[in-house]
């Protein structure tokens, strides 16, 4: 990795904790106010409402998240193609398997929770 891309790296995450000393906890936390913010710096600074916009992603993953990511990220790199030498696609879709393996988790336990179920799982309690 060379040093240019790194010291842009940095001046982002301090740009990013810059920001961050701007806003009260609960505006930090807050995925739909950062989203209005993100907004704004689009215009300002398109590296940093990248880095914001992968906060609302960490926050709270929806599809519009992720989708609104991926557009960012697809106007940085046309924009600033070495600004994005460190995130790669694995960044953005942990969100979209944690998301499909949450609906998972609740299909299957809404499962457990039929009626029919009883009749398997009770032979095995009975005996």
């Amino acid at each position: 990795m060379d040093n240019s891309s790194n010291t842009v790296s940095n001046t982002v995450e301090q740009r990013f904790e810059q920001l961050k000393t701007t806003m009260t906890g609960i505006q930090w936390n807050n995925p739909e106010y950062l989203k209005t913010v993100v907004a704004r710096l689009e215009t300002e600074d398109l590296e940093l409402a990248f880095r914001l916009m992968q906060r609302v992603k960490n926050i709270k993953a929806t599809p519009e998240s992720i989708k609104e990511l991926n557009r960012i990220k697809l106007a940085l790199q046309s924009a600033q193609p070495k600004a994005l030498a460190k995130v790669s696609s694995e960044d953005i879709a942990p969100a979209q398997s944690r998301s499909n393996l949450h609906t998972h988790l609740q299909n299957t336990i809404e499962f457990f929770q039929q009626p029919r179920w009883a009749f398997v799982r009770s032979p095995f309690i009975m005996f």
